[in-house]
């Protein structure tokens, strides 16, 4: 089974449960929970997303088909990842709490301690960023290169209604 999982590209990574566990709390739980969210948000606020996609970066149309594509599936199961161990519950926990300061210092329009948090947030993410910066311009270059084509598949497929010419 493992050799077939390699075959087909997978990476196997030798980790201890509860390292596998840690992970999986951000990996899956925080991620599910932050898309679900913002997903309800939008649903609550009546955002109309298709309308929205005319407005939209490369960047906002990814992260709404992520939460689109999280919502198309089976919700007992996200549901079910979400509530699979207290460790998880209590991150979430956490994350409401990230987000109840961050609104709090908006809120205060205390831009100093916002440019603080992005900095320490920035630093967390530095020894990632090249890879990062790589990874999201490939995949948001190619979105922006699929819309565009479908742009021009759409127009030449709807040609103008031929023009009369009054004599």
């Amino acid at each position: 089974m493992l050799d077939l999982i390699e075959q087909d590209g997978g990476t196997l990574i030798t980790c201890s449960p509860e390292e596998h566990d840690t992970m999986m709390v951000a990996v899956q739980a925080i991620r599910f929970f932050s898309n679900f969210s913002l997903g309800t948000f939008y649903a609550r606020e009546g955002v109309d997303i298709e309308r929205s996609f005319e407005f939209s970066s490369p960047l906002y149309r990814s992260e709404i088909n992520t939460i689109s594509r999280l919502v198309a599936q089976e919700a007992s199961l996200y549901v079910d990842i979400l509530l699979a161990s207290p460790e998880r519950c209590e991150a979430i926990e956490r994350l409401v709490e990230t987000y109840a300061h961050l609104a709090d210092l908006l809120k205060k329009g205390d831009r100093a301690a916002l440019i603080a948090e992005f900095e320490k947030t920035r630093e967390s993410f530095q020894a990632g960023a090249a890879r990062s910066l790589s990874e999201s311009n490939y995949m948001l270059n190619n979105l922006s290169s699929f819309l565009a084509a479908k742009t021009v598949e759409s127009s030449c497929s709807h040609p103008a209604a031929p023009q009369q010419i009054a004599a």
